[in-house]
């Protein structure tokens, strides 16, 4: 286990006006932090911010204000406003602090509003030694957290990997074709060609489906083309439900993160909902043995006491969000 996130800030993003901290607790024993609250509360704009912080701006066409609606309500044309949105890591391997700084604003135009993503400002420093700004912010990132470890850093139920259709979210070539390229990145330290490919679709499917039949489920994955099929084994040709193809999508990001080695921190937005109380248990043992190789951070609202017993003392800190009347999210106590 590598990364750890210490500390985590953000200030006037999305719903959360003003600043607000977050101390994680994850050491040597306790490696998950759940962050839970009701709708409205921020949990998603959190995992969001993360993922803004460590890889940019994922959807240029998105035209909704990252700063605080509030202020930007009150800007006129040709001026702007800023959020800011900070990450301290920690690499265990090398005993080395990151800070990652990145501000983000929304410039209002006679046409809409406008978002800018500025370039992040990373600092680093060994152990007893200063910190030391680094000289090229975006490279250094890329090395340490590489895009294409970003399926298997954020889950988000709602987009599940493709199977039997594409509307069912991402297609499982794309996320081989990823694991492809990270591999070959961390064996040569660059892009290969075609002719280098690895084939880790049967892998990523013998891991996916041992972890399934570990936890007794009745359920199995194949591939078919660039999807995936799966049939239950208590019946030929049952229905799968939504909640089932979102226990094997879970299961499947957790098996390729750990075949491809991915250090970074596993950052997961909502992953009970549309789940019953049997798929909940299950993928918390998944989360549970998961978390024995990675800092795993859980934005729930669904369950969360039954969460909290299943997981136990995995959990090294559990952050409550409040919801506002007015429409802001903030950070309510810390158990």
């Amino acid at each position: 286990m590598s990364f750890r996130i210490r500390h985590f800030r953000i200030e006037d993003f999305r719903a959360f006006q003003g600043s607000h901290e977050f101390v994680f607790d994850a050491d040597e024993d306790r490696h998950i932090e759940l962050i839970s609250g009701p709708n409205g509360s921020g949990k998603s704009t959190i995992i969001e911010a993360l993922e803004l912080c460590f890889f940019g701006d994922r959807n240029e066409d998105n035209l909704l204000p990252y700063v605080n609606r509030q202020l930007v309500d009150e800007i006129e044309v040709d001026e702007r406003v800023s959020a800011e949105i900070y990450v301290e890591l920690f690499d265990s391997e090398k005993s080395k602090s990151i800070r990652i700084f990145r501000e983000i604003s929304t410039i209002k135009t006679p046409t809409g509003k406008r978002n800018v993503i500025e370039d992040p400002v990373v600092k680093a420093r060994s152990e007893g030694e200063e910190w030391k700004t680094i000289q090229n912010p975006n490279e250094y990132l890329g090395k340490l957290i590489p895009a294409d470890v970003r399926p298997f850093s954020f889950y988000d139920p709602e987009q599940t990997l493709g199977l039997d259709t594409w509307e069912e979210g991402h297609s499982y070539r794309e996320l081989v074709e990823r694991a492809r390229k990270l591999r070959n990145y961390a064996a040569h330290g660059m892009e290969l060609d075609d002719s280098a490919s690895v084939d880790v679709s049967r892998e990523y499917l013998r891991s996916v489906n041992q972890s399934l039949s570990e936890m007794e489920t009745q359920l199995a994955v194949d591939e078919s083309e660039e999807y995936l099929t799966m049939d239950s084994l208590k019946s030929e040709g049952s229905l799968i439900s939504a909640g089932e193809k979102n226990l094997v999508s879970f299961a499947l990001i957790l098996a390729a993160g750990e075949l491809e080695g991915v250090d970074a921190p596993a950052i997961m937005d909502m992953p009970f909902a549309r789940v019953d109380v049997e798929t909940i248990d299950i993928m918390c043992d998944l989360l549970r043995d998961a978390s024995e190789r990675q800092i795993i951070i859980v934005g729930s609202r669904q369950s969360v006491d039954q969460v909290m017993d299943e997981l136990g003392d995995a959990v090294a800190s559990r952050h409550l969000l409040s919801a506002h009347e007015d429409g802001t999210a903030g950070v309510g106590k810390k158990i």
